[in-house]
């Protein structure tokens, strides 16, 4: 799937109502991890009946460098987003003037939000989830996109409009008022439900404004749900990267969450006969 340009640098996004919030930019970022080498179509010499002869190349030889060239483009979108936003936090820094932390900025929410521990996001057999995220995600999300920003980053996101690529916005539309339930893109584990206590349009219109999927705290499960104190970043309990958890002072909630739909375009583990780490207690 090829990604649309970004309408908007995203340090324009952020509203002036949400300079409490920042990303966390000190945990180490995995975004620059090498892409797998290719060794070059090598001809391999067999001998068959004493003579000797030399086997085709392998035909998927192209196929490999189309794939490994989408994944670093791909990658140097991410790495361009993350140097937006790192200028975005160093301009919040100076405005907030913020005590500790790893960018000087630590985040505290007042309920429902419910914290989470550094540990969650450690690295584990793939990135910061036990493995690759689904195959067959929801909306036609793309799998090498969505794999980078669940489990290989930390303060990248997809493109602001993002949502408007895919089938999101026909089909949420085609759900009447809902809610509609939004899975983790690894785990399959359910993450939010929406539109809960307003209309599909007024969820709709809000994600379209913002350029991500905006939730509010009564759409968050937060069985498997966590913040992190250190800029407000939104995981799972799963190791999987959201987005992000901003203060709102506009009067529909006391947070919006803004949340890759990448990151929350799983099925359910039933429909995935996923063996992903499940945590006692969670579902």
């Amino acid at each position: 799937m090829q990604l649309r340009a970004k309408r908007l640098p995203m340090h324009q996004v952020v509203q002036a109502n949400t300079l409490e919030s920042n990303i966390n930019l000190q945990e180490p970022a995995t975004l620059d991890r090498a892409a797998v080498a290719l060794t070059g179509e090598t001809s391999l010499t067999t001998v068959q009946d004493g003579s000797v002869s030399k086997a085709k190349p392998k035909a998927n030889g192209k196929a490999k460098a189309k794939a490994n060239a989408k994944s670093a483009a791909q990658r140097k979108k991410l790495e361009q987003s993350a140097k937006e936003l790192e200028k975005m936090m160093l301009d919040m820094k100076a405005e907030n003037k913020a005590g500790h932390g790893h960018m000087g900025i630590t985040m505290t929410y007042d309920p429902p939000v419910c914290m989470g521990d550094e540990y969650m996001m450690s690295q584990k057999g793939h990135g910061t989830c036990s493995k690759p995220v689904q195959k067959n995600l929801r909306w036609g999300c793309d799998f090498e996109l969505a794999d980078e920003i669940c489990c290989f980053n930390r303060k990248g996101a997809e493109d602001q409009g993002y949502l408007e690529t895919t089938s999101f916005l026909e089909e949420m539309r085609k759900a009447g008022e809902g809610p509609v339930t939004f899975h983790d893109s690894n785990s399959g584990r359910v993450l939010f439900a929406a539109p809960k206590n307003r209309s599909m349009k007024e969820f709709l219109d809000e994600s379209i404004e913002h350029g991500w999927p905006s939730f509010r705290d009564a759409e968050v499960n937060w069985l498997n749900v966590r913040v992190l104190a250190d800029g407000g970043e939104c995981v799972s309990v799963h190791g999987t990267h959201l987005g992000h958890c901003f203060k709102d002072h506009t009067g529909k909630s006391p947070h919006r969450y803004c949340i890759n739909l990448v990151s929350v375009a799983g099925q359910p583990p039933a429909a995935t006969n996923s063996d992903s780490i499940i945590v006692k207690g969670l579902q």
